[in-house]
């Protein structure tokens, strides 16, 4: 019973955000063939956010993960890896998806390097507030292989001075 709640509240989510998003290719769900990878980058990171803000409204860091287009097989692996780790009365220190407590409502790009498939995402209202990424090419798409602490080694992710 519980799976069958969660489906329908993932499917409740992801129908309405679908439905508000401007910005957002119809096609993303299933296709993101072609989109540059800093897009691609910036639909994961700020559709992540969204649903966290939502609080007790939107669904887990896990269950948004694994209905993302947008991340590896790798990526999800890990996230589930690090959750399932964390001390089971004190949790998680910080969000490992921004590798913060507190994080922007938005980011926006500051660099990438498609060599090697980083980016540096800041806060577009905190601009401060920087964000290690990686992405990498699967099946001719780009999709985020790591960002904040997931699948990002330590001395690439951004110093936390705040």
């Amino acid at each position: 019973m519980k799976k069958i709640i969660s489906v329908l509240l993932l499917l409740i989510v992801f129908i309405s955000c679908r439905e508000s998003s401007t910005d957002k290719p119809t096609n993303a769900e299933n296709d993101n063939a072609g989109t540059p990878p800093e897009t691609v980058a910036l639909y994961f990171i700020n559709g992540y956010v969204d649903n966290s803000n939502k609080l007790d409204e939107g669904i887990s860091m896990t269950e948004f993960v694994d209905a993302s287009p947008y991340v590896t097989s790798d990526f999800k692996s890990e996230l589930k890896r690090i959750v399932q780790d964390a001390d089971p009365e004190s949790g998680l220190d910080a969000d490992p998806v921004v590798d913060a407590q507190d994080y922007p409502d938005e980011f926006e790009v500051e660099s990438f390097d498609k060599n090697t498939g980083y980016a540096v995402l800041k806060g577009r209202d905190w601009e401060a507030f920087k964000l290690s990424m990686v992405l990498k090419q699967v099946n001719q798409k780009w999709l985020v292989n790591g960002c904040g602490m997931v699948n990002i080694p330590p001395q690439q992710r951004q110093p936390r001075d705040f």
